[in-house]
């Protein structure tokens, strides 16, 4: 009986014996996990040896778009922007009072109506009004003076039949002198007539271009009262508001375009003869955990920046293309490598930072410390080419723990 009261206690004391064990061994388990050292490491790949020149850039607009004004004289009317308003191609940004270009558009018009039916006048000069009427006084003037003529021959007839005295001849000849020099005078003013309506017609054959160019103008300028935007972006700058002048140039707002961005950094003016437009450049965000490509576009000597500090600091300035902008927006900081070497072929390349010895690397393999001697090759201030030693998909360790020793069970970050 006792046997079976003893048995009894150790089957029931069991189980609680058993889970202590597996908690006690779960503890001592975390509490070695814990003392495993953490590490960096990268994989091993091939890539071309690079030098470069390391900068900081900013991503901004490739162009900003200053909209000015299209009409000589005006008042804004309304703007409906304001600055860090995102605007698309074609949207109204603003208007301006259009009453006194309609007003002068009409007038215009008029002049155009007037000239063209003066023109439709002076198309057969022979057939015009005016010169009808002079070639009508030019008739009668002839036929005046022919009745004059006439008359004085009869007069000299009487006269030679003592009929009348010489007086009367005298007096018809006065007569016939008269009529000759009215007919003149109404030949010159027919000539005078002639070049005054051939003038008339040169004068609106040029008028009349002149005023529809007016009244293109006029139009474009009515148009040109909306404010449209020339393209999709950010607005920078508005230096206009209701009731404000505004004249032919002058200054309206300004807009980014983001349909492209780049990269503006600064380089010392000790490195400037190393770079030159096309050079390749990489680029990288931390923010957003990715790398981008580009090139070289510009490069601002210190002597010609705009910005103060940097021509203080004999600063030049560089621009660079970003072949995909995903997720870039205006201001954001970009890491910037400059690429001014690039060798041919391939290698597997190592920063400084992953040598643990001299010709020695760590590498993780099976969750444990492995020592490579490896063979050197070219170096720049970033790279190491590594000849042999090590192959493709190797975990190199890039940051080394002061604990850390070949051999060691380590984790990988």
């Amino acid at each position: 009986m006792l046997i079976k009261k003893r048995l009894f206690k150790a089957i029931y004391v069991l189980p609680f014996i058993l889970l202590g064990w597996v908690l006690s061994n779960a503890y001592h388990t975390l509490q070695r996990e814990k003392e495993i050292p953490e590490v960096s490491t990268i994989e091993a790949k091939r890539a071309r040896l690079q030098e470069n020149i390391s900068l900081n850039t900013r991503v901004c607009e490739k162009e900003v778009v200053n909209i000015t004004s299209s009409i000589e004289k005006g008042i804004v009317e309304r703007v409906y922007v304001k600055i860090g308003d995102y605007v698309e191609k074609g949207e109204t940004l603003l208007e301006l009072r259009r009453e006194e270009l309609v007003n002068a558009l009409k007038k215009e018009e008029l002049n155009l109506s007037q000239a063209k039916e003066k023109q439709v006048h002076l198309t057969d000069i022979p057939n015009h009004q005016e010169y009808l009427e002079k070639e009508a006084e030019i008739k009668r003037g002839n036929w005046n003076l022919s009745q004059a003529e006439k008359s004085l021959e009869d007069v000299k007839e009487l006269y030679s039949k003592q009929a009348i005295g010489y007086r009367e001849v005298e007096k018809q000849g006065l007569e016939v002198k008269e009529q000759v020099m009215n007919l003149e005078k109404l030949l010159r003013e027919k000539e005078q007539l002639l070049k005054r309506l051939i003038e008339q017609k040169r004068e609106i054959e040029v008028e009349i271009p002149s005023i529809c160019h007016r009244i293109a103008d006029l139009r474009e300028q009515i148009k040109n009262c909306v404010v449209l935007s020339p393209i999709s972006g950010i607005v920078k700058k508005v230096v206009i508001e209701k009731n404000s002048k505004v004249e032919y140039g002058t200054l309206l707002l300004s807009i980014g375009d983001q349909s492209e961005l780049i990269a503006k950094g600064t380089v010392k003016e000790s490195q400037f003869f190393l770079i030159k437009p096309k050079q390749k450049v990489g680029l990288s965000s931390d923010l957003l955990g990715k790398r981008f490509s580009g090139e070289l576009l510009k490069i601002i000597p210190a002597t010609a920046s705009k910005d103060k500090e940097e021509k203080e600091a004999g600063e030049w300035q560089i621009i660079c293309s970003i072949d995909k902008i995903e997720g870039l927006q205006i201001g954001m900081e970009l890491s910037c490598k400059v690429i001014i070497k690039e060798k041919e072929e391939e290698a597997i390349v190592i920063p400084p930072e992953a040598l643990y010895e001299e010709n020695t690397v760590l590498i993780v393999k099976d969750g444990r410390l492995v020592k490579k001697e490896i063979v050197l090759g070219e170096q720049t201030q970033d790279q190491i080419e590594v000849k042999e030693g090590l192959k493709i998909g190797d975990r190199i360790v890039v940051q080394y723990p002061e604990e850390v020793k070949e051999g060691m069970r380590v984790k990988v970050k």
